[in-house]
């Protein structure tokens, strides 16, 4: 039976593509090879790829919840403490 592969297209940062990259060459690695491993590991639910990706996951969370407050925001929040440490 043959296999057809299926082929990933990803955008990343000029800078963490070199980084990357450096990385797997130092391994005698191609970053096809890492990228395949890792499809892989995930797909079996490999306990520390599954980890990375909880990491990510939370990491991508509080990056928005980052971006729903401004620094006024923040700002106000701490002077409404502040005030009510005042009071109190």
């Amino acid at each position: 039976m043959i296999k057809n592969k299926k082929s990933i297209h990803i955008n990343v940062d000029p800078d963490d593509h070199a980084l990357f990259k450096i990385q797997c060459v130092k391994r005698d690695l191609s970053m096809q090879e890492v990228f395949a491993a890792f499809a892989k590991r995930v797909g079996l639910e490999s306990t520390d790829m599954i980890r990375f990706l909880d990491q990510i996951a939370n990491d991508k969370s509080v990056k928005a919840i980052k971006k729903k407050y401004t620094r006024s925001d923040v700002d106000a929040i701490f002077s409404m403490i502040e005030q009510t440490e005042e009071d109190n």
